[in-house]
């Protein structure tokens, strides 16, 4: 795919840029990353690698990771008293996140009102964000809000 050429080469630059090597461990982690569908955890993607037959240690999942958030490849989604999860980013649109605190559920959405809300916000303060903002609502998804006694 020539969309993964040009990722693979903008980490290998991002890495020179920090004095890092870019190592075959990198290249894979972040090529594994790509193919994930939905959010995923370090843990997560070091059995998914290991099942694919790739031989990366834990080590360096948890080194690139950090890296790969810092070059905006990939978001932490959903930091807090659960593990962290992240979602493979690099040119797409950031969406915001329901996050179930009971099962840990992470659903998105992309909501035009809050957008023009934030717009309206900007505007009124005469304010430019650096960057984009995004939601991560924590509370109790339609099935473990159910289950759960109100307090």
């Amino acid at each position: 795919m020539e969309m993964d050429k040009a990722e693979i080469k903008k980490l290998a630059e991002f890495c020179q840029k920090m004095g890092l090597k870019f190592t075959s461990a990198r290249r894979k982690v972040l090529e594994t990353i790509m193919a994930c569908p939905s959010h995923f955890q370090a843990e997560d993607l070091l059995v998914q690698m290991r099942q694919q037959g790739v031989k990366v240690s834990k080590a360096s999942i948890y080194r690139t990771l950090p890296l790969l958030v810092q070059g905006s490849f990939i978001r932490e989604v959903g930091v807090g008293d659960k593990q962290t999860h992240y979602q493979y980013s690099y040119g797409r649109p950031a969406l915001d996140h329901l996050i179930c605190l009971n099962c840990g559920k992470i659903s998105e959405f992309r909501e035009s009102k809050v957008n023009l809300a934030l717009q309206e916000i900007y505007q009124k303060y005469g304010f430019t964000p650096k960057k984009e903002v995004i939601l991560e609502i924590e509370g109790y998804c339609e099935f473990c809000r159910h289950a759960i006694p109100e307090s």
